[in-house]
């Protein structure tokens, strides 16, 4: 081989191993660019993702919270009418008892107490109101005017001078009850 062959060689030699060496820095550039490319992309559809699955979240959690509400306002609900519908029957079995109750001579007995008691303590200007039934079973032991009052009222008396009134009737202690 001849010094221009040797060095044409040579010259090919140093030719191809840089050539090799750039495909391998420019294969490295690409592989590295790619990569970066791929790790950007993952990581922004990974961020959206996320941001797409806590929005999910939320909006299950509101969903969530919004069924328990209204599952609890309907609860509230039903114990609130079973509590009235109880009530109404609590009253209607008492006001059923009490109209049993005005036909006993216990009742005469507590009507003619609550007049005694009451009238011993008003002054002479006097006034008691009793339902019709009711007339026959005050012992009229004083001076005072008896008027009528409405069957609603259930038992019971009601005294009244001046300004000043005395309720003793069912009804009346029924509506106190019942608040």
């Amino acid at each position: 081989m001849s010094i221009e062959e040797n060095k044409l060689k040579k010259f090919q030699e140093i030719c191809e191993d840089m050539a090799t060496k750039a495909d391998s820095n420019l294969e490295q550039e690409i592989n590295t660019k790619i990569s970066d490319e791929i790790s950007s992309k993952l990581k922004s559809y990974s961020e959206k993702l996320n941001a797409k699955l806590k929005k999910q979240e939320d909006n299950l959690k509101k969903n969530f919270n919004k069924k328990i509400s209204e599952i609890e306002l309907n609860c509230k609900k039903e114990i609130l009418q079973e509590k009235l519908k109880e009530q109404k029957e609590i009253y209607e079995e008492t006001v059923k008892k009490l109209r049993e109750y005005v036909n006993t001579d216990e009742y005469k007995i507590l009507l003619n107490s609550i007049v005694e008691k009451n009238l011993n303590t008003i002054a002479s200007s006097k006034c008691i109101l009793v339902r019709k039934s009711d007339r026959d079973k005050i012992e009229n032991k004083c001076n005072c005017e008896i008027k009528d009052l409405e069957d609603s009222y259930i038992g019971g008396v009601i005294i009244q001078y001046d300004n000043v009134i005395i309720d003793c009737t069912f009804l009346t202690a029924l509506c106190i009850l019942d608040k």
